[in-house]
């Protein structure tokens, strides 16, 4: 799909039996009660929605699928200026108004180290390339 929009409503028009969007782009189809959502596909239930509980509290033990965003530079950018962003990054997202827009859009703000960062892409990237071989996905 090109955006999260246009699964869900092919969701609510019956051409697709399930949709795992971000927890923003389906928060007003919830409210709107025109979705039901199932459960979260995270390893904790989302402050935005307490009352859902997780795949695996739903059945399905270890399941853990969350989407994340993080701040980057362009490469060769000194570590003085990348670890200036990174501190004032983290003070802001620890600012009671910031936390409270982003739980309300169902995020749990972070503020990982450039290390921590890098260690979380390498692992995902491992975890998802396992999912991709196994299942002999392609790209187009």
């Amino acid at each position: 799909y090109k955006g999260e929009v246009l699964a869900l409503n092919d969701l609510m028009a019956d051409r697709v039996q399930v949709v795992l969007p971000n927890i923003a782009a389906a928060m007003p189809f919830m409210k709107g009660k025109t979705i039901k959502v199932l459960a979260v596909t995270g390893d904790h239930r989302s402050a935005a929605w307490p009352n859902i509980p997780t795949v695996s509290e739903a059945g399905l033990p270890g399941f853990n699928v969350t989407g994340w965003f993080a701040l980057v530079a362009p490469a060769g950018t000194p570590a003085n200026v990348i670890n200036k962003i990174q501190q004032d990054t983290v003070k802001v997202l620890a600012q009671p108004d910031t936390r409270q827009h982003l739980a309300v859009l169902g995020m749990d703000p972070v503020g990982d180290t450039p290390a921590q960062l890098q260690a979380r892409i390498a692992t995902e990237s491992a975890k998802w390339q396992k999912v991709v071989s196994a299942s002999h996905i392609s790209a187009n």
